[in-house]
């Protein structure tokens, strides 16, 4: 019982840290792609902070197309579960990566 009990608070405790995780890197990407392509364009846009990115990105993750999300899931777990998890972890990163890359080879 007690067992139990502790896997599944070890459980909650990890998918908390993952969504706290997943929050502010993200948070990150959407800071960084506001400064280098929106203001650009439209400068009457106000400037915003890093925890309003992340907010923004926590907003935004209610509304995405989570049905989609189950089908790829499925198709991943073909594959592992881990290599599942290690995408997650480090999509926002690539995406930030090649954010980068746009900004300071194609855009300026």
């Amino acid at each position: 019982m007690i067992k139990s009990l502790i896997n599944l608070l070890g459980v909650f405790g990890l998918m908390i840290l993952r969504i706290i995780y997943a929050s502010l890197v993200w948070g990150i990407a959407c800071w960084k792609f506001w400064y280098w392509f929106l203001l650009p364009v439209f400068p009457a846009l106000p400037q915003v902070g890093y925890f309003e990115c992340v907010g923004l990105m926590m907003f935004i993750t209610l509304f995405k197309n989570h049905t989609a999300q189950a089908i790829i899931k499925d198709e991943l777990a073909q594959v592992s579960n881990n290599t599942a998890q290690v995408v997650n972890t480090i999509m926002p990163w690539l995406v930030l990566f090649m954010g980068w890359f746009v900004h300071a080879f194609i855009v300026k």
